[in-house]
């Protein structure tokens, strides 16, 4: 099935364990899967690791198998070249990492409703050891209607996989009015919020976009002879927070609301996921002068990892930057 390794010997002192941080494992039809993956050391004693070892794509072997279907090896939009770093990694301690599972450079990975089997082995690059992980299973439900089906048809594109994978993108410009589509037409879908933080993100800072004439010759052409420029997009933040305020459960009418549109998030997007959200967006908040709505968003979050038993470590330097972000 894809997930063996060998000439490698399994190591009994490292768990790898692939979870969802959601009550269930049953995805609506356009919702991505992005699973948390983490690397505990159950020797008992102290060990020597790869900070890298969950971050760097060559160190992981991860199998996606849809019930009746070939396996297929999961291959990332894009392999980085990370320094090697050794850590001490203490007994009962854990390495976390998300892992968005939807898409891969090849295509769309979970599509179509099913059942879908997934493996990730983690390669130690020294001693050449395998962590090998559970079977997690999850189910993709069918759409709930004809124009869910309908808009299907354009989300399942590379274009709309990429921008979900990386937070955002101003150049596929298609992809996002299918996005802002999903947002509209299925509001309170599991879909809407990782779309509109999608949507948001690239409007939470000022980037660079290098614009041309259209290309017609074939050959490689200096981008100066397209008449190649910079142009400097600044961001947008009341844009932003139209679409990230929903999505973090700020500015909604009632705390049981705002707990439950919040959940929803996290829920999709993950813990790892949604803290790095967060984070960015409170920076940018602080940048731009408003520091209550700032620290407001970093305390929402912390709240609600203190009620799903985030590590209290998580939670205290979420808090100790929100009470920062209010001097």
């Amino acid at each position: 099935h894809g997930a063996e390794a060998p000439g490698a010997s399994q190591n009994q002192d490292l768990q790898l364990i692939v979870r969802l941080n959601r009550p269930d494992a049953v995805y609506e039809s356009l919702e991505p899967v992005t699973v948390e993956l983490k690397l505990l050391n159950s020797s008992g004693e102290p060990m020597i690791v790869s900070s890298n070892a969950l971050k760097d794509s060559h160190h992981l072997v991860v199998v996606v198998q849809r019930k009746g279907d070939p396996a297929r090896v999961f291959r990332p939009f894009a392999n980085y070249c990370l320094q090697s770093k050794r850590v001490v990694l203490e007994a009962g301690a854990s390495l976390y990492e998300p892992l968005f599972l939807s898409a891969d450079a090849n295509g769309w990975l979970i599509d179509e409703p099913g059942q879908y089997s997934i493996r990730v082995a983690c390669v130690e690059p020294e001693s050449h050891q395998v962590a090998m992980s559970n079977a997690l299973i999850v189910r993709v439900l069918p759409p709930r209607n004809y124009e869910e089906a309908r808009l299907a048809q354009d989300y399942f594109t590379d274009e709309v996989a990429r921008i979900l994978r990386f937070n955002g993108s101003q150049f596929f410009e298609n992809a996002n009015d299918v996005l802002r589509q999903l947002t509209e037409q299925f509001p309170e879908s599991q879909a809407a919020a990782p779309a509109r933080i999608a949507l948001a993100m690239p409007e939470t800072f000022d980037y660079k976009v290098l614009t041309m004439k259209e290309v017609t010759a074939l050959r490689l052409q200096p981008a100066a002879k397209l008449d190649g420029h910079f142009k400097t997009r600044k961001a947008t933040l009341k844009e932003a927070s139209a679409l990230l305020s929903p999505a973090l459960g700020l500015n909604l009418k009632g705390a049981a609301q705002q707990q439950n549109q919040l959940n929803k998030t996290l829920n999709t997007v993950g813990h790892i996921g949604a803290e790095k959200v967060a984070n960015a967006y409170a920076n940018a908040l602080e940048q731009a002068g408003d520091k209550p709505q700032a620290a407001a968003v970093l305390n929402s979050l912390s709240q609600a990892f203190d009620e799903r038993k985030v590590l209290k470590s998580v939670v205290d330097k979420m808090r100790q930057a929100a009470n920062e972000m209010k001097k």
